[in-house]
């Protein structure tokens, strides 16, 4: 997943380092029932370190990151 001021995009980059905000690598699985509105979870796992969680149908996407 990209992310760059004008958006996410998923597995695509900006074609310019200089704009993006940051980058992660996403762990994909399924919920354990469908999930009818998109949902999107941050969450704190201590410290500066969280977990962003993303919601919907018949997928999840998560990734942990820290605040620096």
């Amino acid at each position: 997943m990209g992310v760059s001021p004008d958006g996410i995009r998923e597995g695509a980059t900006t074609n310019d380092p200089a704009t993006e905000l940051g980058r992660a690598s996403l762990t994909m699985g399924k919920p354990s029932s469908p999930v009818e509105t998109l949902k999107i979870t941050l969450s704190g796992a201590g410290g500066a370190k969280g977990k962003l969680l993303i919601e919907w149908e018949n997928v999840t996407a998560s990734t942990p990151f820290t605040v620096k």
